[in-house]
């Protein structure tokens, strides 16, 4: 009897298992069959809660929104959703979300999918994408100016591309034909203004003009042949939306093509985005003209892997929380408070912590018993809060707050790809962040941005960068902040007391940043303990600038700086002989020089990161034609040194030269002169005791 009665259960078990999962096929939501549907899918959400509801490989097409106007997939006070598509035996989406547009300038239609007020939903195995696409790109044909001072450029549109007359050019780049990637140096050619509208030159040829009467203000950042790309708005309702939902994941999606932001998650909690793909298809170049994921107001853990994001124009990842101020004081243990931002009535949960910061930047916590907004002004939220306790005796009205009941409690972002993004990789600014094990490259600003910006996120604790590669990033300073491929920083334009604290940056790979000799890979100001250590540094100008002023607790150790020749004419040089290239490789399977003529002499220029005793190598490439007493000399704080060294033997590899002082942020020189046989010229590297 008692195993008739456990085989049932496990019948009856595997029956509402079964039960659980739903086709949108049995609602007539059929893949390719270029109908709409939008209501089927909700008549399936709206009618099965807690379920796996199945989409089959192919097109689902989103023409009208139904039952509401601003969304078409809509999960609202539900729970315990999957929305899961169909994947390739690799496990690639094969089921396309495909969100049917109206070509218009700043257009904001319905959002594909939108969640709120739910709980633990999922969306996987998907490919989201909109016809026709809201923006367009093609080659560079042709330059004018005319008598009037008419500029003008001409481009011609790629193939399957859009060619729509009287559309703007807003978040509009220039792009290197060779490598498809930005060009380096050159800021985003529009933002948030278009000079102009475009119109049909040669409809036969796909060529189309845009011209301002008053001359274009990119003119001279281009060329014939290079790539331009440009959107049609910036502003409007986002792709992808989360609100006021808690467990909310966002897996093994790929998104080719957004209208405003791709995602965006406002006050939900525990948020998960796994596996993300963001990269234009086809002859696209850029994937939208706004951020890739924004997760604003949220609270829980912020978990982020597998993304691999390129061509968003603004930012690839933003995770903020905001400040608030002391309205005044109202009790003992109670007062008012302004949100620095529109919450739209969002709960702050008691238990939750507020942080009173003094006027020195000091931090003294306190618990929330209750909170409820009262009121919104010029887009702050007013509360009204009791806490545990009475507030420190400093606390008056203007005194800022950092309300922990409106952020994340912990941030992981890792195993991560960010590319080709005109803007920044991430805008972290909260708390108890970990960034690890993740890549950035061609990243027009700063790579990763902790500390506040202006009115908007907070500087934040414990914080970790770590494992990470950063290549050719931080071209420009953003808007009047400083540079770097990271920057710590408060740009705050209120809480400019508060500073970032307890931030480790270890174990990072920098280079190739030669753009601007101001500008270092690591820009720390406003933090109090930090340590730096282990980092290598490869062609870069400088490593690390410190702003003495705001930053305290400093601990730099065992960074490495790499002064390579190649792809390098700004801290490398040949001073004197005819250089050539060698067939020999050098370090890190590099290209090296040679010249055949003695008093030759390569240089190489170092700028030390922070004031310490640093091991110097120069990589020998070694050959039996190759100088047998290359004359090395070696500036420092000590005396020149000179050392006399044999490439014939030894091997190829790294010598050590010895360890000299040297004082950070100042320059020095190493020089290789030929003597006999052929000189040759490849690298140098520093390691910080």
């Amino acid at each position: 009897m008692k195993n008739y009665i456990l085989v049932l259960l496990i019948v009856l078990t595997c029956n509402l298992a079964q039960a659980n999962i739903v086709y949108v096929s049995d609602y007539n939501a059929d893949a390719n069959d270029d109908a709409d549907d939008t209501a089927q899918i909700n008549t399936a959400i709206a009618n099965n809660p807690n379920s796996t509801i199945i989409f089959e490989e192919g097109v689902y097409d989103l023409i009208n929104p139904s039952p509401e106007l601003d969304r078409f997939i809509k999960i609202s006070s539900k729970s315990n959703i999957v929305l899961q598509g169909a994947t390739s035996p690799t496990g690639e989406p094969k089921t396309i979300l495909k969100r049917h547009l109206t070509v218009e300038s700043m257009a904001s239609p319905p959002r594909t999918a939108y969640i709120f007020n739910s709980t633990n939903i999922t969306l996987k195995n998907f490919i989201i994408d909109n016809t026709p696409h809201l923006c367009s790109a093609g080659e560079i044909t042709e330059k004018y100016t005319l008598s009037n001072g008419t500029q003008g450029v001409r481009v011609a549109i790629f193939d399957d591309l859009p060619m729509d007359a009287g559309m703007p050019c807003y978040s509009a780049n220039a792009w290197m034909p060779d490598t498809l990637d930005l060009k380096e140096g050159v800021e985003s050619l529009s933002y948030v203004t278009s000079p102009g509208n475009w119109t049909i030159h040669d409809s036969t040829n796909r060529i189309m003009d845009l011209n301002n009467t008053s001359g274009l203000n990119f003119y001279n950042d281009i060329e014939v042949g290079e790539y331009m790309s440009w959107h049609y708005g910036w502003d409007g309702k986002h792709q992808i939306q989360a609100t006021k939902s808690d467990g909310v994941t966002f897996e093994n999606l790929i998104i080719r093509n957004a209208v405003n932001m791709a995602m965006m998650v406002t006050a939900s909690s525990d948020i998960t985005v796994k596996d993300i793909v963001m990269r234009p298809d086809g002859n696209q170049l850029a994937v939208g003209p706004r951020d890739g994921i924004h997760i604003l107001r949220s609270t829980g853990t912020v978990t982020a892997s597998g993304l691999d994001i390129t061509g968003v124009r603004w930012d690839g990842l933003v995770v903020r929380g905001p400040y608030a101020r002391v309205l005044g004081l109202t009790g003992s243990n109670s007062l008012n408070m302004a949100v620095e931002l529109n919450t739209y009535s969002q709960p702050i949960a008691a238990g939750s912590t507020l942080t009173f910061v003094n006027s020195n930047g000091q931090w003294f916590d306190r618990t929330v018993s209750s909170a409820s907004q009262y009121n919104m002004v010029n887009d702050e939220s007013y509360y009204a809060v009791t806490l545990t306790a009475a507030p420190p005796s400093f606390a008056q009205t203007g005194t800022n707050l950092r309300v922990g009941g409106l952020a994340p409690s912990s941030v992981s972002i890792t195993n991560s790809n960010f590319e080709n993004i005109a803007g920044a990789s991430m805008i972290l600014l909260t708390n108890d962040i970990t960034v690890q094990n993740t890549t950035h490259r061609k990243i027009m600003f700063e790579a990763i941005h902790m500390g506040a910006h202006a009115a908007e996120g907070v500087t934040g604790n414990n914080i970790q960068i770590l494992d990470s590669s950063f290549d050719s990033c931080g071209w420009f300073a953003k808007w009047g902040q400083p540079a770097g491929s990271i920057i710590l920083y408060n740009a705050h334009n209120v809480a400019t007391e508060d500073k970032l604290r307890n931030a480790v940056i270890s174990n990072n790979q920098f280079s190739n940043q030669l753009y601007d000799s101001t500008i270092p890979s690591i820009y720390v100001a406003d933090v109090h303990g930090i340590n730096l250590s282990g980092n290598t540094f490869e062609n870069v100008y400088k490593g690390m600038r410190f702003e003495s002023s705001s930053a305290t607790g400093l601990s730099v150790t065992g960074n490495t700086v790499i002064i390579d020749n190649s792809n390098n004419d700004e801290t490398y040089s040949e001073v004197s002989g005819s250089f050539n290239d060698s067939s020999l490789t050098g370090y890190n399977g590099s290209s090296t020089r040679y010249a055949g003529w003695n008093g030759a002499q390569a240089e190489w220029n170092f700028i030390a990161p922070k004031s310490s005793n640093y091991d110097v190598y120069i990589y020998v490439v070694q050959h039996s034609s190759s100088d047998s007493n290359a004359l090395i000399s070696v500036e420092s704080d000590n005396t020149t040194a000179q050392h006399n060294v044999n490439y014939t033997t030894g091997g190829s590899g790294w010598r050590y030269l010895g360890t000299y002082p040297y004082t950070g942020q100042v320059s020095y020189k190493i020089t290789n002169q030929g003597q006999s046989g052929l000189l040759r010229a490849d690298a140098v590297r520093f390691v910080q005791n």
